[in-house]
């Protein structure tokens, strides 16, 4: 019986992936969509961090990447913002391929506030998809007490 509930365990965990508990994002107004990491060399993708912005908008974060002012309410107070990191890499064995999508949210002191981590057998771009669309499944609403004090 014991072994039943540990393969029900890992067969859960593998279909779902691995998706850290997002609700601390709730803390946070602002996303700086700070690198996108691609197979251990950082990129310059215009359309995956756009891809990345709309995401985030529609979820209802303020994303910011590029040429930007800084909004005056995250100038005054840097905690109330996320830096973003897309780390791409592949994976898989044999013909299978696999390629991944992890999404880290680090805060003003430097700690990790949430990953989605999640793999797609046809593209980085379908596992980028993959991974936003767990904030489609999100409820985001802002609250303050979430939101770190500098240290």
């Amino acid at each position: 019986m014991r072994v039943f509930s540990l393969i029900a365990i890992l067969f859960c965990f593998y279909i779902k992936g691995f998706c850290q508990d997002l609700s601390k994002l709730n803390g946070f107004k602002f996303v700086e969509i700070n690198q996108i990491i691609y197979e251990g060399k950082p990129i310059d993708d215009v359309e995956f961090k756009e891809i990345i912005f709309q995401s985030l908008k529609e979820f209802g974060l303020t994303a910011l990447y590029g040429n930007y002012e800084n909004p005056i309410s995250l100038s005054n107070n840097p905690c109330l913002g996320l830096k973003l990191t897309n780390y791409f890499s592949r994976g898989g064995s044999g013909t299978t391929p696999a390629y991944f999508s992890k999404l880290s949210f680090v805060d003003c002191n430097g700690k990790l506030a949430g990953v989605i981590d999640l793999r797609h057998q046809s593209s980085y771009k379908k596992a980028l998809l993959k991974a936003l669309s767990k904030l489609n499944k999100m409820k985001y609403l802002y609250n303050s007490e979430l939101t770190p004090i500098k240290n």
